[in-house]
């Protein structure tokens, strides 16, 4: 009878340790999980935060990429307008010389046919003086076609010039403006290819 006391005794005590040993190990498991999902908090804090650092660069690209866009369209306009105001300053340029010097040519052209009116006016009858006046008409009149047409080169020459002048400073600034629009376009290729990369990644 004794002996079989003992071996319940054991047989509890044994089922005790067994409780007290799931219930350790429960604790144990519990206290595991809330570390866990402290830690997965964390990580998920974590996470929101790195999206918000995304979200943030990416708007601030698109940003860039949106004002490299405004500023080239700007500088295109602006070629747009020196070439328009190139093609109207050199035609107004060429109709007012044009037509003030041929103005003065003409001017002077008549002026000396009058004066040969005039002089023809005060020739007297005789053919001997009027084939001597006729005379020294005849080279004068050569001298001045000649002058003339001297002169119209000269002008032309002149007027040619300086549209060629003004053709190299208009070109010289659409070239400058053509030089800002490469370098933007460089410079908004590159934030983009930096922005796709980043949300490829």
């Amino acid at each position: 009878m004794r002996t079989n006391l003992n071996y319940i005794d054991k047989i509890e005590i044994l089922f005790r340790s067994i409780i007290v040993i799931c219930l350790i190990k429960n604790q144990l498991i519990e206290y595991q999980l809330e570390l866990a999902n402290k830690t997965i908090q964390e990580l998920q804090q974590k996470l929101l935060a790195t999206n918000k650092q995304i979200v943030s660069k990416q708007t601030e690209k698109i940003s860039k990429i949106e004002l490299y866009e405004k500023q080239i369209e700007r500088i295109n306009n602006e070629i747009t307008i020196l070439y328009r105001k190139l093609e109207s300053f050199e035609h107004e340029l060429r109709i007012k010389t044009k037509d003030d010097q041929y103005y003065k040519c003409e001017t002077y052209i008549e002026r000396l046919e009058q004066q040969l009116r005039d002089t023809y006016y005060q020739i007297d009858d005789q053919n001997i003086y009027l084939l001597q006046i006729e005379q020294r008409i005849t080279p004068l009149m050569k001298q001045t076609i000649s002058l003339l047409n001297k002169i119209r080169v000269y002008y032309k020459k002149t007027i040619q010039n300086q549209i060629n002048k003004l053709k190299v400073e208009y070109e010289l600034k659409i070239f400058e403006q053509q030089d800002k629009q490469i370098q933007l376009n460089q410079s908004r290729n590159k934030e983009g290819f930096y922005f796709i990369k980043q949300f490829i990644h």
